[in-house]
């Protein structure tokens, strides 16, 4: 698999719907008390890209090696 570069994450496209934590199963997304993406434990991250693909905005990006 490869490996992870990096989640980019764009708060001004981000309509806080919190979508991206639902499908992380992982444990990689945290909501603030603003309903704001927090991303932790990224060596959990198996880049299955779910958040990526449930975000309506585009607002995540996972970039690899």
């Amino acid at each position: 698999m490869d490996l992870i570069k990096s989640i980019l994450f764009s708060p001004d496209k981000c309509n806080k719907c919190g979508k991206c934590s639902v499908a992380c199963d992982k444990g990689v997304i945290y909501l603030n008390g603003l309903f704001r993406p927090i991303f932790a434990n990224l060596s959990r991250c198996d880049a299955c890209m779910k958040c990526e693909s449930v975000c309506e905005n585009n607002a995540i990006e996972v970039t690899f090696y």
